[in-house]
This record gives C-alpha cells, structure tokens and sequence, in this order.
C-alpha cells in the first residue's frame, strides 16, 4: 500500500513546510473543480491530514514501522469522522472553506457537494432584435420565452433609451423557477439593433448619403435632409464641394445608455455627374472648362 509520505511525494523525513508545500501543489493540480480526480483528490487530502499534525504523525510512523496494519482503519476519511479545519494549513482550509461554503471550524465533508447537489433554478439567456429607431426611447415589451420544462410565458420587459447591439440586459427575477422551493432565477436579454436603409450609426454620430449633381457642388446650394424621426432640415452645401464632405447637424444623432446628451447626424455628400444634358449645356461647360 502505498504510504501517505509517498502520495505527496516527500521524504519520511521532510519537514512540515515541505509537506505544505507539497499539499498546495497536489490540491491545486488535481482539484475536481479543476478537472482533477476526485479520488486522487481525496487521498491527497487523507495524506495530508495525517502527517501534517505532529501527533497523528507520530502515531502513522508507528503504524508504519508496525507494518501498516492500523493505517487504513486510522486515516479513513467519512462524513463521520469528518476533518477540522482548526487542524488544516489556513490557506487550504480557506480555499475549502470558499469551495464547499463551509463556515469556520467544526467537521465537515468536502466531497458531499459531489454527492449532493441541491436543484436550483437556472438562469435563461436570450437574444431579442429592436429597431434603430426605437432606440431614440425608452421602451416596454411584450415578449414570449420558453422556460426550462417547456413553460410558455409572456414577460413585460422595459428598455433604457440609447441600447446598441452586443448590450446585455439582466432583469432580476424573471428567468426559470421550476424548482419552487428556491428562489427564481434571472432573465438575460442580449439586444441586436436592426439596420437601417439610411442610417448608419457609429457611436453617438448618426450618418446619411445626400446625393447632389457635381454642378451643384461647384456653384454651392441648399437641400432638406431628414433625420431618422423624421423631422426636415435646411443644410447649405459650400461651393466647391468634394465628394465625400461631412456636414452635421448636432442633437440629432443617437443616445447612450451610460450617459446624457446626443450625438450628430453626419450628412455625406455623394456628388454625381448628370446625364441628358442638352447640347447647349455641353458647350456651356466646355466653355468654363476652358477658362479654369
């Protein structure tokens, strides 16, 4: 049978730092939680509470030089027998304590929490589609969610203002409670805002094409642009226009959720050459061709 000095790896004579040492590193590696073996975990753990306190220790050296006949029998580990933490190194009595959400002191059994697992409710993620401009309010839905045990049920949901697609929402207390003697879960609600035809938005700037002839952007002009609620604005194009040119209009743009204020309708100019034009008007603007 192999001896508890040789699970942990040390000498017969290794002092108590190097079995603490030793422990750590075991515990660390082969934690279930961590993908380690559950027996493998547990016989480190038996190890360790037998020759780490200087009085069982001397009792296990006897045993051992008596040819290990007591030495099951002494250093089996129930959740009879239980273990103390008062008798465990602080640091992985923490570590166990934080694990198994054991209080201080007393006996307990570390591997009940794999035995016994109590049911509980469990949370429920789901991913809902908004519109862009929808996003300009706050909003109230209605939406319809299948519940662990196929349990339909409609749910009234409140959006802030200013959502982006990629925000996640929690809303407490309304996801799964099959299990009714615990408390109910929550709700997680990812949004992804729908494209627009003729906005794009990046950040709090919100952006449109207006289209305009190359004569105009020459010679400078006015035009009406409309925002995405809707509402009409004058914007004056300068003359000599690039393609391309950005001009804002401010607070007419998105909101954000984290903070006040609005961002900007960027207007982007796309110049195009006219077609159709009459023979006077070619041999008007070869004329001004002639003359830059």
């Amino acid at each position: 049978m192999t001896s508890h000095y040789e699970t942990l790896g040390v000498e017969k004579t290794a002092d108590s730092d190097a079995i603490k040492k030793a422990y750590r590193k075991l515990a660390s590696k082969h934690h279930p939680d961590k993908g380690g073996d559950t027996e493998e975990f547990k016989k480190i753990q038996i190890a360790y509470d037998a020759i780490s306190d200087e009085d069982k220790r001397k009792q296990y050296d006897a045993e051992l030089a008596s040819g290990g006949r007591n030495q099951h029998r002494q250093s089996h580990w129930n959740t009879s027998s239980g273990m103390n933490f008062d008798d465990m190194d602080p640091y992985m009595a923490d570590i166990l304590r934080r694990q198994f959400n054991m209080g201080g002191g007393g006996q307990f059994d570390p591997f009940s929490r794999f035995r016994q697992q109590k049911p509980k409710n469990k949370d429920v993620r789901i991913s809902i589609h908004t519109s862009l401009i929808d996003t300009l309010s706050d909003q109230e839905k209605t939406i319809k969610l299948t519940l662990p045990g196929n349990k339909n049920e409609e749910l009234q949901i409140k959006i802030p203002r200013g959502i982006t697609t990629g925000d996640q929402i929690r809303y407490s207390g309304l996801g799964d409670h099959s299990v009714e003697s615990e408390p109910r879960a929550d709700l997680y609600i990812q949004f992804i805002v729908d494209p627009h035809p003729n906005f794009q938005q990046s950040g709090l700037d919100l952006f449109t094409t207006l289209s305009i002839n190359c004569i105009e952007a020459m010679t400078g002009c006015e035009k009406e642009v409309t925002s995405l609620e809707g509402a009409t604005f004058k914007v004056t194009i300068p003359a000599g226009s690039q393609y391309g040119t950005k001009l804002g209009i401010p607070n007419q743009g998105m909101y954000s959720t984290e903070r006040l204020g609005r961002g900007r309708l960027i207007v982007i100019l796309d110049i195009y050459i006219p077609k159709n034009l009459t023979e006077e008007q070619v041999e008007i603007l070869r004329g001004m061709a002639v003359s830059l």
